[in-house]
């Protein structure tokens, strides 16, 4: 039976992505909030130049070392209609978009990507930790399948959708307005932090999470370095 803490702690590198102040990942946040029925959830960035104690961010240091005095290509589609869709998309979603009126361009793309890709698993393959592999690429942690039933799930048990980008569309969204308007501690570019009284976490745990968490200041407004 798969685990499901109440109190989620996420740390990420404050990307575009996970940045706490998008419209679409506060969205994003709010369903995961609901759909995992956490008590809990602190989505949290590291203050500036703090970045080497994010584990996130140390981590993909340790993968830039395979990736040294290396500079991949891709071999060229052996349709010139696919490889020109390839050329020109914007972004990974744009070129998921044509995938669905055409089939042959993932087939393709993932075709011509085979070289770089065993490339890269083999520099990957060497970096070591501890005395043992610091990447498991034979088992990825999920596959486009795991992401598109996890987000079709999402979808159906929350209200949410994938496609909201601005205020006024998540303001329609029956999770969204309910969560911040009834769950909301606080939501600044540091930290995101939603709570609910405590269904599944024990009272005294829960004593230490109900206030809100301290953001990054200056002990010297001269000094570069936040506490």
């Amino acid at each position: 039976m798969l685990f499901i803490p109440s109190v989620l702690l996420i740390s990420t590198d404050g990307g575009g992505d996970h940045k706490n102040t998008f419209v679409r990942n506060k969205a994003a946040h709010a369903a995961l909030f609901k759909f995992l029925d956490l008590d809990e959830l602190i989505i949290f960035r590291n203050a500036p130049n703090g970045s080497w104690i994010n584990p996130v961010e140390t981590s993909m240091g340790s993968l830039n070392l395979g990736l040294m005095h290396l500079a991949p290509e891709r071999d060229k589609c052996r349709s010139d209609m696919v490889e020109k869709i390839v050329t020109n998309f914007n972004s990974m979603s744009d070129l998921r978009s044509k995938t669905k009126t055409n089939p042959n361009v993932e087939e393709e793309f993932k075709s011509c990507l085979k070289d770089v890709i065993t490339t890269l698993e083999s520099r990957f393959r060497m970096i070591e930790s501890g005395g043992e592999g610091f990447v498991n690429v034979e088992h990825p942690a999920c596959n486009i399948d795991d992401v598109a039933f996890l987000q079709h799930h999402l979808c159906e048990t929350t209200d949410y959708r994938l496609d909201v980008t601005t205020t006024k569309e998540a303001n329609k969204l029956p999770v969204f307005s309910h969560i911040f308007e009834n769950h909301n501690s606080q939501s600044c570019n540091y930290i995101l932090q939603l709570s609910k009284p405590p269904t599944r976490t024990p009272s005294e745990v829960y004593e230490y999470l109900s206030y809100k968490l301290p953001l990054p200041w200056k002990n010297d407004p001269n000094d570069e370095n936040f506490c």
